[in-house]
């Protein structure tokens, strides 16, 4: 169950059986009736079904709003509800996106598999130098540019590049050295990157990334 800026998102990772389903959805619907609910500042009471093709999310409750930006510690992020898997944010990331915006003054920052680009929204807010941004998906790397613009950042400070992270060591080392080394792989990416394979292949190709005093964190959704 996720708080996006007032649109409560709760996900289900299992098919649920037709009564479990029926069971929930009268729970959620009962909490709206609550004094605690109507003084949360709720706008909507969202269901997503992640097991099932394309992930349908469906209202219970309030006014659905499919695109949105949101605040987490004074930066904004753009979401997409309902309409991919995911909202564009993986919120059990705050805390490392916090610990990269407090930890990256003056820093020239490799960003591994950036989805939106959370890590370098931060990085860039922390005072880093320079970030470059890796992920397949180009879609996804247009969101983080996007996501740099809500928060009036100097672009000049920031490469997107929509390539295979085993393809493109030549350009990464093009921009390097890197003091920060962010690597937030999915599990499964298809085509791609499965991570029980792949996670030490990309572990092993580290030490020949122009480094100046390297600080790597490894970090998973």
């Amino acid at each position: 169950m996720d708080w996006l800026g007032g649109q409560i998102l709760v996900s289900l990772f299992k098919e649920p059986t037709t009564e479990e389903l029926e069971r929930l959805t009268c729970t959620l619907l009962d909490w709206t009736t609550r004094a605690e609910w109507q003084t949360s500042k709720a706008q909507s009471l969202l269901l997503q079904h992640r097991s099932r093709e394309k992930s349908p999310t469906k209202c219970l409750w309030g006014d659905y709003q499919e695109h949105q930006a949101v605040n987490e510690d004074g930066l904004l992020f753009q979401l997409d509800l309902g309409k991919n898997q995911n909202s564009g944010l993986f919120l059990d990331m705050r805390y490392g996106r916090r610990w990269v915006k407090e930890n990256s003054q003056d820093k020239r920052v490799l960003n591994l598999f950036a989805y939106t680009c959370g890590f370098s929204v931060a990085a860039i807010e922390g005072g880093a130098d320079f970030v470059v941004n890796l992920d397949m998906a180009k879609a996804v790397l247009n969101r983080g540019r996007e996501n740099h613009r809500l928060n009036q950042h100097d672009l000049n400070q920031v490469k997107f590049f929509a390539h295979d992270i085993f393809k493109s060591w030549g350009k990464i080392k093009k921009y390097g050295e890197y003091d920060l080394i962010i690597i937030d792989p999915p599990t499964f990416q298809r085509g791609s990157f499965a991570l029980t394979k792949d996670y030490q292949k990309i572990l092993r190709r580290l030490p020949e990334t122009p480094h100046r005093k390297r600080q790597s964190t490894g970090l998973r959704k």
